[in-house]
């Protein structure tokens, strides 16, 4: 024992163990926040039934790559919001409706 502490604890509060375990922490907070996110399970089947509609020729190339861009545009993880991309990837409402019922909701 030397001056009341034992001898390994010295190391915890030592300024390159401290900048250590933020430099680590840090790291973490970075990869694990702001890492790209992946698309939602809901977003992908919305998507899906957009495709089907396109492969079964339901709709129109122009309006196809339309919907799509707006679908993947909105990012919104509200319940709500996800039923209404569902109506519109179905083609239960058109572009406006779609756009002005978003707005309402946000």
């Amino acid at each position: 024992m030397r001056y009341g502490h034992y001898i390994g604890t010295d190391i915890i509060y030592s300024p390159f163990f401290t900048i250590g375990v933020l430099l680590i922490a840090i790291t973490v907070f970075f990869i694990v926040f702001l890492a790209p996110t992946k698309t939602k399970p809901e977003q992908d089947r919305i998507l899906e039934i957009l495709n089907i509609r396109y492969a079964n020729s339901e709709i129109a190339d122009d309006r196809y790559y339309e919907v799509k861009a707006i679908l993947e545009e909105d990012d919104s993880n509200s319940p709500a919001v996800m039923i209404l991309k569902e109506r519109y990837a179905t083609g239960s409402i058109d572009s406006v409706e779609f756009i002005k019922i978003r707005t309402e909701i946000n």
